[in-house]
């Protein structure tokens, strides 16, 4: 029987192009200095200790931006934090390159995301893969890391008996709700952010399909 593998999505399977080089850019217009991968670590850190509400918006994401900035100790001025808000928002997501390798994945393949309604005309954009169920946080009111929508999402995939598990580039928001709710779960750490974590760590999601043979 096949395993059934549940998705993250944003910095999972897509990611927003140029991102980090956008805020070194943006800080760099106020003669600020910062190498994208500094900022792309303490985006993380930061990422792993916040509350996120079921529906972020521009508000959140300001303080979020300045949260950052006093981060990479820079003086987190209101008018900075926008900046970094409007030019990010403006970005394109983008597939990442190994997502190519789940087509030949002998899984079923499902979400769950905290995202908005919009969710499921995105993934028809970038991929084929008829992923079932797309559990979203935007849609259920409840987001990770509450073990609810990884709860919602089993009871929806209908697959007791095969081996299931769940692939996302979090510990707080995917590992460890992910492990609570019963799924075995996966990290996928593309750029070294969690050296230390101890459980199922891959670099890239060509590796997934060993994990799965087991």
């Amino acid at each position: 029987m096949r395993p059934l593998v549940l998705f993250d999505v944003a910095d999972t399977l897509i990611y927003k192009t140029g991102l980090f080089d956008t805020i070194a850019d943006c800080l760099a217009d106020e003669g600020l200095q910062r190498e994208p991968s500094e900022i792309r670590r303490l985006h993380a850190e930061l990422r792993e200790r916040t509350t996120f509400p079921e529906k972020p918006g521009s508000d959140f994401y300001e303080i979020f931006n300045r949260r950052l900035l006093e981060s990479l100790e820079i003086p987190a001025t209101e008018k900075l934090a926008r900046n970094i808000f409007l030019a990010c928002k403006a970005l394109p997501w983008t597939a990442f390159e190994d997502t190519g390798a789940l087509t030949d994945l002998n899984a079923r393949m499902g979400i769950v995301s905290n995202w908005d309604n919009g969710l499921v005309s995105m993934l028809a954009r970038y991929f084929s893969i008829p992923f079932d169920p797309v559990v979203v946080s935007g849609i259920e009111g409840v987001a990770k890391p509450d073990t609810a929508i990884f709860h919602a999402a089993l009871e929806r995939s209908r697959s007791s008996g095969t081996a299931k598990f769940h692939v996302g580039d979090s510990p707080v928001f995917d590992m460890e709700p992910a492990a609570a709710a019963g799924l075995t779960p996966v990290l996928i750490d593309r750029f070294g952010l969690y050296p230390d974590f101890t459980g199922r760590r891959i670099t890239s999601l060509t590796l997934l399909g060993k994990i799965l043979r087991g």
